[in-house]
C-alpha cells in the first residue's frame, strides 16, 4: 500500500482512515468489521505500543506475548479481546501442544480464571555502553555478573528477587535476582542451558527495547481495541 499505514502513524494524532489493503483475508475483514475499522472512521492510537498482555492468574501477574494470548479462549471471546479488568474462565485454547505445555507450567488451563490487567507497553532506555556494539534486541541481561545475553521480549523464566518471584520479563531495569524456574517447550532445554538461562544462575536486566512490528492499542470512538500487526500495515490512514 503507498501511503501512511497504521503501523507508522504518528501516537496521539486523530487519523482517518482513507483505505483498507485489498490482499485481506477472510478472518482479517471479520476483525475489522467487529472492531468498526472502515475508510472514514476516525482512529487514535495509544501513545504506548501494545506487544504484551499482563494478567492476573491466582493472584499473581504473568506477562504473556500478544501472539500467545489470543490462543486462550474465555468462553467466546480472545484473551485480547478483553478489556483491562474484564475477567473470564479459560474454555479452550488454540495452537499446538507446546504452547498448551507452557499455559499449564505458567498455571493456566481450562477452567482458570483470568483477569486481564493491561496491555503494558515495554520500558526503552539508552542502552549501557557494554551493548552498544551488539544488534539491537528486545532485552539484555546479565548472567552471572560476566555473560551478556538477549533475549526475546516475553520468557517465561522465573527469577527470585528481594521481594519474591517475577518473571523475568516483568523485571525493572537494573534489578536482580536469581534464576529460580526456567519454563520452555520440551526440545529447548539444551538451547537454554548453553545460553546460561537454567536455575540458579544469577541474572541483572540491563536494557529493553520496543520490537518492530508490534500490535497497537487503537482509540475506537469509546472503544479501546489492539489492532494485530498482521493489520496495523493494511489500514492506510491520514492525520485529521
Amino acid at each position: 500500500m503507498n501511503g501512511l499505514t497504521l503501523r507508522f502513524a504518528e501516537r496521539k494524532r486523530k487519523l482517518k482512515v482513507t483505505a483498507l489493503s485489498e490482499h485481506l483475508c477472510e478472518y482479517a475483514h471479520v476483525q475489522l468489521e467487529e472492531f468498526g475499522i472502515e475508510e472514514g472512521k476516525i482512529l487514535e492510537i495509544d501513545p504506548n505500543f501494545v506487544s504484551q498482555v499482563l494478567v492476573d492468574v491466582g493472584g499473581g501477574e504473568i506477562l504473556l506475548g500478544y501472539e500467545k494470548s489470543r490462543e486462550i479462549i474465555l468462553g467466546e471471546k480472545r484473551l485480547t479481546e478483553l478489556s483491562p479488568g474484564e475477567t473470564g474462565k479459560v474454555s479452550r485454547f488454540e495452537g499446538g501442544y507446546e504452547d498448551y505445555y507452557l499455559f499449564k507450567e505458567l498455571g493456566i488451563d481450562k477452567k482458570t480464571k483470568i483477569k486481564l490487567l493491561s496491555y503494558p507497553p515495554m520500558i526503552e532506555e539508552t542502552p549501557p555502553a557494554m551493548i552498544l556494539h551488539y544488534p539491537v534486541g528486545s532485552q539484555f541481561v546479565l548472567l552471572q555478573k560476566e555473560k551478556l545475553t538477549g533475549i526475546k521480549a516475553i520468557e517465561y523464566i522465573l527469577v527470585k528477587v528481594k521481594k519474591g518471584i517475577k518473571q523475568l520479563s516483568l523485571m525493572d531495569i537494573g534489578e536482580e535476582g536469581t534464576i529460580k524456574k526456567t519454563i520452555v517447550t520440551p526440545g529447548e532445554e539444551k538451547l537454554f542451558d548453553e545460553l546460561w538461562l537454567r536455575e540458579g544462575v544469577e541474572v541483572k536486566m540491563l536494557y529493553k527495547k520496543q520490537p518492530s512490528g508490534s500490535p497497537l492499542l487503537v482509540n475506537i470512538g469509546e472503544k479501546k481495541r489492539v489492532v494485530g500487526e498482521h493489520l496495523t500495515d493494511k489500514i492506510l490512514v491520514e492525520y485529521v
